[in-house]
Order: C-alpha cells, then sequence, then structure tokens
C-alpha cells in the first residue's frame, strides 16, 4: 500500500513536469544543433570545395564522404547534405550546391 502511495505522489509532482518541459528542451535543442551546423558550414565550405569554383560538386561531397580525414559532426554534415540534396546521386539531377544555398538550408 505505501508503496504504491509513492508511486502515484512521484508520478503526480513529477510526471506532469517532465511532459511540459520536453517541448521547450526538444526546440532549445534543435535551435542549438541548427546553429552549429549552420557554423559548421561556414567554417569549412572553403576547404570542402576542392576545386574552388564556388560550388559543392556531388563528386567533391562524395570524396568527402570517403575521406578518413572527414569525422565526427563534420562528416555528419556531409551526409546530411548528401542525402538531402542528392539522394539518387547522378540520377537525381544535383547540379551542385553554393555557399549561399547551403547556409540558406542551414537557416531553415
Amino acid at each position: 500500500m505505501r508503496s504504491t502511495y509513492y508511486l502515484l505522489a512521484a508520478a503526480f509532482l513529477f510526471g506532469p513536469g517532465l511532459r511540459l518541459d520536453a517541448a521547450p528542451r526538444k526546440a532549445a535543442a534543435r535551435a542549438r544543433g541548427e546553429a552549429e551546423l549552420r557554423q559548421l558550414c561556414e567554417a569549412n565550405f572553403q576547404r570542402w570545395d576542392r576545386n574552388h569554383d564556388g560550388t559543392l560538386s556531388l563528386e567533391e561531397i562524395n570524396a568527402l564522404i570517403e575521406s578518413p580525414e572527414v569525422h565526427g559532426d563534420e562528416a555528419a554534415a556531409i551526409v546530411v547534405i548528401r542525402r538531402y540534396f542528392a539522394p539518387k546521386g547522378d540520377k537525381s539531377g544535383f547540379q551542385g550546391l553554393s555557399r549561399v544555398e547551403l547556409l540558406a538550408f542551414t537557416a531553415d
């Protein structure tokens, strides 16, 4: 009987607060993630654009994915870019991605 009381008391005291706080925490985490992605793309675009023509081509993106020098958050960002903009590779009609287009994508 006592354990049931404690369980009900804990659910009453902590349950509603956890549910109410979850949405703002998720929104804040998402905003931080978007800001970090934008900073990562701004900081690395020139290095990613290996031929320095102002756009990331599919070949450059694929080379970055295969590069052992690219890891962690940077590797994750490259994979997101590839999957979003050229999910079918050459068949998707991908013509390249400029710095402005990439930063606009990270702002959405």
